[in-house]
């Protein structure tokens, strides 16, 4: 409301161009702010998705290392073990 009060006392006592520019440049800062903002949120939240599957693709790359090494010492001592049933 209170652009609107700046609007019209910019109307009345100056140019109406200089009150149109105001309110626009108002218009046009508000929409940057707030594309600014949207788009963190949105980074922010990639960014945490793809933390948590780094950390899942990591967890399975160390079980299939740790099978592999279970599986290695398994034929050292002359035995086997399948995961499939």
């Amino acid at each position: 409301m209170a652009i609107h009060c700046v609007f019209i006392a910019l109307y009345q006592t100056s140019s109406r161009y200089v009150a149109y520019f105001y309110v626009l440049s108002w218009l046009f800062l508000g929409a940057y702010i707030f594309q600014n903002l949207a788009t963190g949120v949105m980074v922010s939240s990639y960014q945490t998705i793809r933390e948590k599957m780094d950390e899942l693709e990591a967890g399975a790359r160390d079980a299939e290392l740790q099978q592999a090494n279970v599986n290695q010492l398994l034929d050292k001592v002359g035995l086997s073990y399948s995961t499939t049933h």
